[in-house]
């Protein structure tokens, strides 16, 4: 992924990875799956090739650090779903959003498949998450 987003502006690049990683692995609840809930790591996404919303919310963060380094994302925490959301100073574009601790987040979610950064599931537009800052060593 490091050599496709090469030189493509910080929102381009961030859609390229989403989109990635909405639509690489075929959604599956971890009831259906595995019988229990279990948030894969980005290894075990590979291996069973199966994700649901924690799933790819963890390995998009994964990728936004490896590719970007960009390591302080945010974890949002819906009722019963979950999405990342990235400092707006990163992406430099206007969207749906969290404020935490005086820090704008865009939402994007690797669940809500075909929707760029900046766009939020309809149904959790209204809804204020839980948000936690993921950050190095934290």
């Amino acid at each position: 992924l490091g050599r496709l987003v090469e030189g493509r502006s910080a929102p381009e690049a961030a859609n390229l990875i989403i989109r990635f990683v909405q639509t690489a692995f075929p959604y599956q609840t971890d009831q259906e799956h595995f019988g229990y809930e279990k948030w894969q790591s980005p290894e075990e996404i590979l291996y069973y090739r199966l994700s649901d919303c924690d799933d790819r919310s963890v390995l998009y963060a994964y990728l936004l650090e490896e590719v970007m380094g960009w390591d302080d994302v945010a974890v949002l925490h819906y009722p019963g779903h979950l999405a990342i959301a990235v400092p707006q100073y990163r992406l430099g574009i206007d969207g749906d959003s969290v404020t935490h601790n005086g820090v704008r987040y865009i939402i994007t979610d690797p669940t809500y498949i075909g929707a760029d950064i900046g766009h939020a599931m309809p149904k959790f537009r209204n809804v204020r998450p839980q948000v936690n800052v993921v950050s190095e060593g934290g």
